[in-house]
């Protein structure tokens, strides 16, 4: 007897969906098959012993009839941060979350390296297993695309997701990979920490329902191995010690292990960021008071000892004498020192993680005060002097705040004269039981340009040509690489930059094919209506391409060896570039418009339904090519159609 099983795979993007469903098929070592079924909303199968596994691809949250943010938040999520995927199990008229996956290809430097917190603490709470899929070994690379050095996380970090995880008997645990940069030397170093395919091991048996607790227990000692490794090789001594970490494990020793340590909180602020009298005064205060870490001496969080509240309250009131600031001379206190906003006042998303990481590192063992200096915008700041509970509403920021602190102090200099003070009454952090909600609807209400990249990629990538995809940079999808392949294997540039130096325009899509043996790179710029592209989109695409193929790649992999470090001679001796953009289709006219002010080769415009029209354009020259890719896709089946108009430039 067959069975038949229902899934969906909620993703950030479409590039967040492929990769989750490729992970869960290698789990499976299947290998998924496209069936019938919408360009924009792909479903794949694939059987695996007696079962057919089914799995609806809905690329863009929020679109497909339901608000997973809203729906973690009422299973006590606390905060809205989204994951990068989440699987779900359909049974009748609802459906189950399985696990979420996050994935992460940036180096991972500053801030940068929390930015995900939120989303991780968020998923626990909520009750979801959570994998955060992130990489080691990647290079610094100059302005001139030589590298300089190795990028590894500070120790805190990955030890801040296996705190959670112990403290809370959830899955909240980092699974790293080599990075495709890395050298042999870094490999050998951290070969022992890769976890890959034990989570790959895990995914099954919570597809499965099966129990997954030696999984889980071996991706706790690998992070713990990592976190080891990382802090012993540090140059000078900013991090807890190897057997304080483990110390710091325990749930009832953390706070003990924090103010029993030798290490004492050292932090700067940066030059560049203005700040008014009273909070310099307060920073240099903090720096001379000898306060401790909650593991590493250079994050923005610090620790007052419980035998030093009333000692620090006295300082805040000297300094703050119109705020009234009251302390629990009962509980330690945490200390988050937030920049909060870049320098033009936009929020700084990575800061939105500073409190769950807090959080995530000490748990309920001690209030939390965040002291926000940065820039902010006047219509923030207003509203934040209106009412706390309207800026969370309305920023992450001040959400991760509300949820998880217990005092805010906002002091910034364009407001310095009105330094302003909440008290926060957080909800306790709980673990919720698995999350089952009523079935999304699992139409797409508002089409976008997810959906014109969701159908750009199923066109491309199972299209009968030999088409391979070099680079795919959805809406908040990753762009840390493009490719090149070769009859020997794949070349890679990694860490691109956003502009080059030379004002091009780094690609949405990149695809690579074969014309009478010469590499042909097929750049297309993705919006959301013609009138979104800029002018003369085609020739900076074009720019951008030749500056990065100008430079030796990063990495490479060879006859399907190993990812390493690309040294050596290196060129594209001979290729082209063929400029399109992609958009949704209003009209004939801006077909032509968007064609001949972008300067472009070809434009592909949707008109998304159960039946997806496509409108091809193209000019004198190479943008011909352009509908023979098209006529060989094998996404859509009766589902298609093709129009193609030709105008002479």
């Amino acid at each position: 007897m067959i069975n038949i099983r229902k899934f969906r795979i909620h993703g950030d993007n479409i590039v967040e969906c492929h990769r989750t469903l490729s992970i869960i098929a290698e789990a499976y070592q299947e290998e998924p098959r496209l069936i019938d079924s919408p360009l924009y909303a792909p479903v794949y199968s694939f059987v695996a012993g007696d079962t057919i596994y089914y799995y609806e691809l809905f690329a863009g949250h929020g679109r497909w009839g339901g608000n997973m943010g809203e729906i973690l938040l009422h299973n006590g999520a606390l905060l809205r941060e989204g994951a990068d995927s989440y699987v779900t199990e359909i049974t009748g008229e609802v459906e189950k979350v399985l696990f979420a996956m996050e994935y992460c290809s940036a180096l991972p430097a500053g801030n940068n390296a929390w930015q995900r917190n939120g989303r991780a603490l968020a998923c626990v709470l909520a009750g979801i297993p959570y994998l955060y899929y992130a990489e080691i070994g990647g290079v610094e690379l100059d302005s001139d695309r030589n590298i300089k050095a190795a990028r590894v996380p500070n120790p805190v970090v990955p030890f801040s997701y296996l705190s959670l995880s112990v403290m809370s008997g959830a899955v909240c645990l980092p699974v790293y990979r080599p990075h495709p940069s890395i050298n042999e030397s870094l490999y050998v170093h951290f070969e022992d920490v890769f976890g890959y395919n034990i989570s790959l091991r895990l995914i099954r048996k919570l597809m499965q329902g099966e129990d997954y607790e030696e999984e889980k227990v071996d991706l706790e000692h690998k992070t713990l191995d990592l976190v080891k490794i990382l802090a012993d090789d540090r140059r000078s001594i900013d991090t807890f010690r190897r057997e304080e970490w483990d110390c710091f494990l325990s749930p009832q020793e953390k706070i003990t292990v924090a103010e029993n340590s030798a290490l004492e909180w050292k932090k700067k602020v940066a030059d560049k960021v203005a700040c008014s009298p009273n909070f310099r005064s307060l920073f240099n205060v903090a720096n001379s008071l000898h306060l401790k870490t909650l593991g590493a001496s250079s994050i923005p969080i610090c620790l007052v000892p419980q035998n030093r509240i009333m000692e620090f309250g006295e300082i805040l009131a000297d300094i703050y004498p119109s705020l009234p600031i009251a302390l629990n001379p009962y509980r330690p206190l945490i200390l988050i020192w937030m920049t909060g906003f870049k320098p033009q006042g936009d929020d700084s998303r990575p800061d939105r993680g500073l409190a769950p990481l807090a959080r995530m590192l000490a748990g309920d063992t001690a209030d939390v005060m965040a002291i926000i200096y940065g820039p902010v915008k006047e219509r923030i700041f207003n509203i934040l002097n209106r009412s706390l509970a309207d800026a969370a509403t309305q920023n992450g920021l001040f959400e991760t705040i509300v949820s998880l602190c217990n005092h805010l102090i906002v002091d910034i200099a364009p407001h310095a004269d009105r330094p302003l003070y909440f008290p926060i009454s957080p909800a306790r952090m709980r673990m919720n039981s698995q999350l089952i909600f009523s079935a999304f609807g699992g139409i797409c209400t508002t089409f976008s340009e997810h959906d014109t990249d969701t159908a750009l990629r199923q066109l491309l990538r199972h299209n009968n040509l030999d088409i391979k995809e070099c680079i795919c940079n959805p809406p908040g999808g990753d762009w840390s690489g493009i490719s090149y392949f070769t009859d020997e294997g794949e070349y890679r540039w990694t860490f691109l930059p956003r502009v080059s130096e030379i004002r091009g325009k780094r690609p949405d899509h990149v695809f690579q094919m074969k014309l009478d043996e010469l590499p042909i790179f097929i750049a297309i710029e993705s919006k959301g209506y013609g009138r979104d592209l800029e002018t003369d989109i085609g020739t900076k695409l074009r720019v951008y391409l030749e500056d990065v193929f100008d430079c030796a790649p990063t990495c490479s992999s060879i006859a399907n060896s190993d990812w390493r470090c690309f040294s050596g001679a290196f060129a594209i001796n001979d290729y082209d570039i063929v400029t399109v953009g992609a958009f949704q289709y209003r009209n004939e006219a801006e077909l032509y418009s968007s064609l001949v002010q972008g300067n472009l080769d070809a434009v592909i415009a949707f008109e998304f339904g159960d039946t997806t029209k496509i409108h091809v354009a193209y000019g004198e020259g190479k943008g011909v090519i352009i509908p023979e890719l098209l006529a060989h896709t094998s996404a859509g089946g009766d589902r298609l159609e093709i129009s193609v108009h030709a105008f002479d430039n």
